[in-house]
C-alpha cells in the first residue's frame, strides 16, 4: 500500500502521512478543477471548489490519507483520461491506456469504487463515441480492460509469490478482520 512504501522511505513518522495526504488532496483538488473549468469560468469554479474542499475536509470522517481518497483520486483521473477521449478521438487509444490504469489502480484501492466507476464512466464513452468511431471505440475498450487487468494481475502476482493472494481475497470477500 501507499502507506507501506512511505512509512518504508521515510520511517514511521505521522507526518510523514499527513504531507502525504495534503499533496494528495492537493492534486485531487487540481484535477477536479481542470474538469469543472471545462463547463464553468474559473472565477467560479475557483470560489466553488475552494468552498466545497474546505466544507469536505472539516469532516470529521475526512482522512487525509486514507485509501478512500486515494481510490477517488485514481477514479477522477481515469475521468480526466475519459474526457481526453472525447476531445480527442484520434489519440483514443492512448487515453483508454490510461484510463485502464489508473481504474485498476482505483480498483485495488477500493472494488466498488474502481469497478463500478470505470464501468459507467467507460460505457458513456463509448456510447458518444460509437457511432462515429465504431472500430476505435471496440479497439480502446479492449485496451483499457487489458491495461486494467495488467495491474490487478500485476498485484495478484506479487500478492501470490508473496503468501498474501489469499488472505487479500478473503479479506475483500469475507469482510475484514
Amino acid at each position: 500500500s501507499i502507506t507501506t512504501v512511505l512509512c518504508k522511505i521515510f520511517g514511521s513518522q505521522f507526518i510523514v502521512l499527513r504531507y502525504y495526504g495534503v499533496i494528495e488532496r492537493l492534486v485531487f483538488i487540481a484535477i477536479v478543477f481542470l474538469l469543472v473549468k471545462r463547463v464553468y469560468n474559473e472565477k467560479i469554479t475557483f470560489i466553488s471548489l475552494l468552498t466545497a474542499a474546505i466544507i469536505y475536509i472539516s469532516n470529521v470522517q475526512d482522512v487525509f490519507f486514507s485509501y478512500y481518497q486515494s481510490a477517488f483520486l485514481f477514479a477522477f483521473v481515469g475521468l480526466l483520461f475519459c474526457i481526453k477521449m472525447l476531445e480527442k478521438p484520434n489519440n483514443m487509444c492512448k487515453y483508454a491506456f490510461w484510463f485502464g490504469i489508473s481504474s485498476g489502480i482505483s480498483f485495488l484501492m477500493k472494488q466498488n469504487v474502481g469497478s463500478l466507476f470505470a464501468i459507467v464512466v467507460g460505457i458513456c464513452v463509448a456510447c458518444f463515441l460509437y457511432k462515429e468511431h465504431k472500430r476505435d471505440v471496440i479497439y480502446s475498450g479492449f485496451i483499457a480492460f487489458f491495461s486494467a487487468n495488467f495491474i490487478i494481475a500485476g498485484v495478484g502476482l506479487y500478492l501470490y509469490f508473496n503468501d498474501a493472494l489469499f488472505p487479500f481475497l478473503n479479506q475483500i470477500f469475507s469482510g475484514a478482520s
